[in-house]
């Protein structure tokens, strides 16, 4: 069955566009830059704002834990959420790009993305196509959620902004959980380079079932495709390749991300979307069903 989202047919169809994205960028930094670069890379995105991110396009490892390149990052990019705390008697935010990384993060990440790959042929697709960069985030204990945070941004795309979870035994289960919520963000991005998706989606608003709160329409459309892509992965999950404690939580993730999602599909029944939005609310609604 053709599909835009599912399926063999709709990672065709992502890839597809991100290879043709990808050239677009290129073509348009080598202009801006007047450089001749022939490779993608996520900094290209947000040049014109930050030109310092050109001093970093030689680092293409994919797990970015170089501190020059932290750094240059932690200048260009501004973290959603992150606010002002105290830490030990000293103000700092509670999310920042990791100086320096920490030693068990790679570890961690690799687990987890090894859960997608064994139980997600899909998503695994996806991910090594359209993630170049992971970009390890740190946060301040007690100051954001357990389940952990991260972002992707149309400014980066290819790159992933990534925390670990601060939760004993599981957090693997739940940081793959995670990649495949930043998933969903970068493949509705490659569409939403082509297309408005939404008429109207930056000035209407509609209930987020991820952030638990209004949110301009292609924002919670977007919380929509990430729960998507998170119920997708705890449907196929291998259950006999995880302990008892790391199942239950797997089987009552998915309750909770199963209904957020239906609820989230719902709530766009009488938005107006473009064609492509059609089409991609469509497949949403199928899956929900």
């Amino acid at each position: 069955m053709s599909s835009w989202i599912f399926n063999s047919s709709g990672v065709e169809k992502i890839l597809e566009l991100n290879s043709s994205l990808k050239q677009k960028t290129i073509e348009e930094f080598n202009r801006v830059s007047s450089r001749s670069e022939k490779v993608y890379s996520p900094w290209m995105c947000c040049f014109s704002d930050h030109q310092s991110l050109s001093s970093i396009l030689w680092d293409d490892n994919f797990f970015i834990n170089n501190c020059e390149t932290l750094n240059v990052l932690a200048r260009a990019y501004k973290i959603p959420e992150a606010k002002q705390v105290f830490l030990n008697g000293k103000e700092t935010k509670s999310i920042s790009i990791d100086l320096p990384v920490q030693k068990d993060y790679e570890e961690k990440f690799q687990k987890a993305f090894k859960l997608i790959q064994k139980n997600q042929s899909i998503l695994s697709q996806l991910f090594v196509d359209l993630v170049k960069h992971v970009v390890p985030l740190r946060t301040v204990p007690n100051a954001v959620q357990k389940i952990g945070v991260g972002f992707s941004s149309q400014y980066a795309r290819g790159a992933i902004f990534l925390g670990v979870p601060s939760l004993e035994n599981i957090s693997y289960v739940q940081l793959a959980i995670n990649l495949a919520h930043e998933i969903g963000h970068q493949a509705l991005m490659i569409y939403q380079s082509a297309d408005q998706i939404i008429e109207n989606g930056l000035h209407e608003d509609v209930y987020s079932y991820v952030r638990k709160c209004n949110r301009p329409a292609i924002q919670a459309f977007h919380a929509s495709m990430a729960l998507a892509y998170m119920v997708l992965f705890l449907r196929n999950i291998n259950h006999a390749e995880l302990s008892s404690q790391e199942s239950n939580f797997a089987r009552e993730s998915l309750k909770t991300l199963e209904k957020d999602f239906k609820d989230s599909v719902l709530s766009f029944r009488n938005m107006e979307f473009s064609e492509v939005g059609r089409l991609l609310y469509g497949d949403l609604c199928k899956y929900a069903s």
